[in-house]
């Protein structure tokens, strides 16, 4: 897979009726109140786990599925879901993410996200903040659910667009990690990274980002005074 040169951002943005939109980043920092990497070090503690937690919990529950153990699985993920659900409490607002979304349901698009996280998590974080009549559908991690399907797997992509009602050639996928760009280059949507860190311009760029953007404010004020077109591009 040949990694495209950046176009504008404008102009990947008229290619979207349907923003298919990450959740951790662009909508809000999950983790502010609950880090992360106090979750890999509690699963560790109080699972029989025998790997090295790191900062990434996510990362723990892919090591677990690599083994086939489906007992502890499903026992890493339930308590990865439940620790979600409670840094979902403490989350803070992405400055500008409220904003896209207005601007998404002011100029006739529909949201959907599509998230690693706990759709349990990503449910009670929009509704806390009231910002469940913006999004049209939640794609996000299930019980039951391979961990080896997640991001930069498509399958969640698929679900988006499946049960969101979009089409592929009709939406753009925003997200801040390299995954999410190998999600959506995967199942040929263009993508926006959302370069909210020191570096990741780069890293997104080089998983194949379309366009880059180092503000939800300024790809708001984008979507809003840019109608939806078409797209033809090539890989």
């Amino acid at each position: 897979m040949s990694t495209p040169i950046t176009r504008p951002l404008a102009e990947v943005v008229s290619w979207g009726r349907y923003l298919l939109l990450d959740f951790d980043g662009p909508l809000c920092s999950l983790f502010a109140g609950h880090p992360a990497r106090a979750i890999a070090a509690e699963m560790s503690a109080r699972l029989p786990l025998d790997v090295t937690a790191g900062d990434d919990p996510l990362a723990l529950l892919r090591a677990m599925a690599d083994r086939g153990d489906r007992n502890l699985i499903r026992a890493v993920a339930d308590h990865l879901r439940d620790a979600e659900i409670i840094a979902a409490g403490t989350a803070t607002p992405t400055p500008g993410a409220e904003a896209l979304l207005k601007a998404a349901r002011d100029t006739g698009r529909a949201v959907i996200v599509v998230s690693n996280n706990a759709v349990e998590a990503v449910d009670a974080y929009l509704a806390a903040h009231d910002l469940t009549p913006y999004v049209r559908h939640v794609a996000a991690r299930f019980d039951g659910l391979d961990p080896r399907r997640l991001k930069p797997n498509p399958f969640l992509v698929r679900q988006a667009l499946a049960d969101g009602g979009a089409y592929g050639s009709e939406s753009i996928l925003i997200g801040d990690s390299p995954t999410d760009i190998l999600a959506g280059r995967a199942d040929n949507i263009p993508t926006i990274g959302y370069a909210n860190e020191l570096g990741k311009n780069e890293h997104l760029t080089a998983a194949g980002a379309h366009a880059i953007t180092t503000s939800m404010t300024q790809l708001a004020e984008i979507v809003r005074r840019t109608p939806f077109t078409s797209w033809k591009w090539s890989r």
